[in-house]
């Protein structure tokens, strides 16, 4: 088997059938005094020194897509949400998104209060 099947045999997430759990959050993780819980979306890894193969690419734009899909479903599902640190000063001046979700510094997360995180149980795992 070439090196390039046996690293994608060993790759462990189908798209089909993939779950998600979610990771309750502590006082280590932004946004802990709003949210709940949180999903991380990234399975690829990548190191920013170094330049990205193609199956890197591909990983990475699986990540993507898999965040967009359950970012869409929240939306339609709880309503319109925005990112962490919007979310974080909209809860400053009394405002709570049930929501919210971070993609950036390489981190593609969706934050869910209680009473969401249980209907994306539900939905998703």
């Amino acid at each position: 088997m070439k090196k390039r099947q046996l690293a994608q045999s060993r790759w462990p997430y189908e798209q089909d059938t993939m779950t998600y759990k979610l990771k309750k959050m502590d006082a280590r993780h932004t946004g802990h005094m709003v949210y709940e819980y949180f999903i991380d979306c990234t399975l690829a890894t990548s190191f920013p020194a170094m330049r990205p193969s193609p199956g890197t690419v591909n990983r990475l734009m699986e990540d993507r897509k898999r965040l967009n899909e359950i970012r869409n479903w929240c939306w339609t599902t709880f309503g319109p949400a925005c990112e962490l640190e919007t979310a974080l000063l909209l809860w400053n001046n009394g405002e709570e998104p049930e929501w919210c979700w971070r993609s950036e510094h390489r981190q593609l997360r969706i934050y869910f209060k209680k009473a969401t995180a249980e209907w994306f149980t539900l939905k998703w795992t």
